[in-house]
């Protein structure tokens, strides 16, 4: 039986979109630095609760993938597959409006999808 057949392709991928959930938060959340060139809204209460908020979500899901891939997928499919979503990232992001980028609905937006696939990586891994 060959490497390739052996590969969890599954929790492989899922790791890889959590790496691009995660690359698309962080692009997002960095057009929120410094105060100033946030928006009016995201400056003060729920726009500032959920750029905080959001942050550990985003760490706890590349936390839970990267655990996955430690555990469960070769070293060299796993960098590859991570750094490859997180140099595509910037390419994704254009796709978005900027209103979903500078606001609310791209922070939760991407904070889920790192988070969701995160879990789907380890459903998918046992």
């Amino acid at each position: 039986m060959s490497a390739a057949a052996d590969l969890p392709f599954a929790a492989l991928l899922a790791f890889a979109v959590t790496m691009m959930g995660a690359a698309l938060y962080v692009l997002t959340a960095a057009g929120h630095f410094p105060r100033s060139h946030r928006l009016e809204h995201m400056r003060s209460g729920l726009g500032a609760a959920t750029l905080w908020g959001t942050m550990p979500i985003t760490a706890l899901a590349v936390f839970g993938a990267s655990m996955v891939a430690w555990r469960d997928i070769p070293i060299a499919w796993a960098v590859i597959a991570g750094s490859l979503s997180v140099l595509v990232a910037p390419l994704v992001l254009q796709w978005f409006s900027d209103a979903i980028v500078d606001g609310i609905g791209g922070l939760i937006g991407f904070a889920l999808l790192a988070l969701v696939a995160s879990g789907a990586a380890t459903v998918l891994s046992t």
